[in-house]
């Protein structure tokens, strides 16, 4: 008899919570496992219930092809109203931070029609993610993007806004057809086709605008420590003695040239020293 796979393991034990019986050793999906690959053993949703799988592993297409995969993002903060999303994702590999939103309608999923993305240029983030943190009343941002026509594709227009009104933050997503300039920019070419606007009381906007800022910080942490050996190197701290009454002594850490030195790789003193301290001019 074959081995049974994760995905029967994992649904089985599902069968089981779900008439309350708590399984012995029960599995443990991978994070970067879709729960949608056990949707083909799973049952059917009630209409009342939402089905909130979808609607969290949902990107510019839909996963209904297992064999072939969309290739997975790093979801950094999700918001969800009662009848919208906001999707915050990593693609810090081309520079940029993607938004994804959309409509749902509960126990019917995501509107077929009703999401658009955008990216975000990474300096364009910091700063907008910083205004919506400091809670910057009057801050608003509009800006146009899309993609180029591909083929027999038609270009596409990307639009956009996000505006600080009082206690309320809100960002819009809108795309439909556009055209492409002789500057190589892409303008809307007639009504925009979808049209997502979700809404942020202020301290939803600044909690999400403090963990976007927190992500980007640390990967520019790992940025730097993927290229130390090129970056410019942080001169060292200043070391003192463990003991109190030596503490007033600073450590030289870099060798004195013609009888001047440098503490702490700042600033020049003499080697003369009055009552343990170096004098300085």
């Amino acid at each position: 008899m074959p081995a049974l796979s994760l995905r029967h393991l994992a649904y089985h034990d599902r069968l089981l919570m779900d008439v309350g019986i708590v399984p012995i050793n029960p599995i443990e999906l991978p994070r970067n496992l879709s729960p949608q690959l056990l949707q083909a053993h799973s049952p059917i949703p009630k209409k009342d219930q939402f089905c909130e799988w979808a609607l969290i592993n949902q990107g510019d297409d839909s996963m209904n092809n297992q064999r072939n995969p969309s290739p997975t993002r790093v979801r950094i903060y999700s918001h969800v109203t009662q009848s919208r999303f906001l999707h915050v994702e990593d693609a810090l590999n081309i520079g940029k931070i993607r938004l994804f939103a959309g409509s749902y309608r509960k126990g019917h999923g995501m509107n077929a029609n009703g999401y658009a993305h955008h990216f975000i240029d990474l300096d364009d983030a910091r700063a907008i993610f910083w205004a919506l943190l400091g809670a910057e009343q009057g801050f608003s941002h509009k800006e146009y993007k899309g993609t180029p026509p591909q083929g027999e594709n038609q270009a596409v227009s990307r639009i956009l806004s996000i505006v600080v009104k009082g206690d309320n933050v809100y960002i819009e997503l809108k795309s439909g057809l556009g055209k492409l300039t002789n500057t190589g920019a892409i303008t809307p070419n007639g009504p925009a086709q979808v049209e997502v606007n979700v809404a942020f009381k202020l301290h939803e906007a600044r909690r999400m605008a403090v963990s976007v800022l927190a992500y980007i910080q640390s990967w520019d942490v790992l940025r730097i420590l993927a290229h130390k050996q090129i970056v410019g190197q942080p001169a060292p701290y200043l070391l003192v003695a463990t003991s109190s009454e030596n503490s007033d002594t600073p450590k030289i850490t870099t060798e004195p040239k013609s009888g001047v030195v440098r503490v702490n790789g700042n600033g020049e003193c003499q080697t003369n020293l009055v009552n343990g301290r170096p004098v300085t001019r």
